[in-house]
């Protein structure tokens, strides 16, 4: 027998953490390093200089929609569409520029390499793709910090990435323009677009449980995999 909506079991179900609804303003972004960095002139390899300027520096991410083309039958009567494959999709990031113009003299450079305006050829393939991570985070989970200060246990809640995009092979194909005015300052941004060969979503949140059940982080735990930041893709990636 159906029942009326009732606003009182939406916000049971919403306010048990499992299914409250996320918020877009909580994320961080993870470039793999493409070989072709060894070969640009003039660029200095900082591996954490390039972590923080790709991830804390990105000022939003477009994940791409996932479409199934489809063709047409009709025997008799009314048609019908079956599939028959997917299209190409690309990832968009935008990136706050800074007065050292980090990332626009390393995009230039990583574009020059793989398809230098001066000369007729490409670069190879693997060198100049690689890999994108993309995880989605959410305050207050169920893993717990804790520390004693002056005989006190004092527990706070951690983020926790529950949902992660891997991107594979990619490699930028434009960079957005950039807009210099005589109006009213605001920070300078820069649009990049992405080919890739295809991505995985996995989320970390499965079951219930997954949020409300509480576990205090201790040396015994592998911080980084139960917080989604494990690296073995075979655990974090469906096929």
């Amino acid at each position: 027998m159906a029942a009326p909506n009732s606003f009182t079991v939406f916000k049971d179900i919403a306010g048990g953490g499992y299914s409250e609804p996320t918020l877009g303003n909580l994320y961080s972004v993870e470039f793999g390093l493409p070989a072709i960095t060894n070969y640009i002139p003039g660029f200095e390899l900082d591996v954490q200089s390039w972590y923080n300027h790709m991830n804390y520096f990105s000022d939003g991410v477009s994940i791409p929609s996932r479409n199934i083309t489809t063709g047409d039958i009709k025997n008799f009567g009314i048609g019908r569409k079956y599939a028959t494959g997917q299209t190409e999709n690309q990832l968009t990031i935008s990136f706050m520029m800074t007065k050292s113009g980090w990332h626009r003299n390393f995009f230039e450079k990583w574009m020059q390499k793989i398809a230098p305006d001066s000369e007729n050829r490409v670069g190879f393939y693997d060198d100049y793709t690689t890999d994108i991570y993309v995880r989605k985070w959410e305050r207050g989970s169920n893993y717990l910090n804790h520390v004693k200060h002056g005989g006190v246990d004092y527990f706070s809640r951690m983020n926790k990435a529950v949902g992660i995009y891997q991107f594979t092979k990619c490699y930028p194909v434009n960079m957005g323009g950039l807009e210099f005015a005589n109006d009213a300052g605001g920070v300078l941004k820069m649009n990049m677009l992405f080919n890739f060969e295809r991505y995985r979503f996995t989320t970390k949140v499965q079951k219930p449980k997954d949020w409300t059940d509480d576990k205090v982080i201790t040396e015994n735990l592998d911080v980084a995999q139960a917080l989604g930041l494990g690296t073995d893709t075979n655990t974090q990636f469906g096929i």
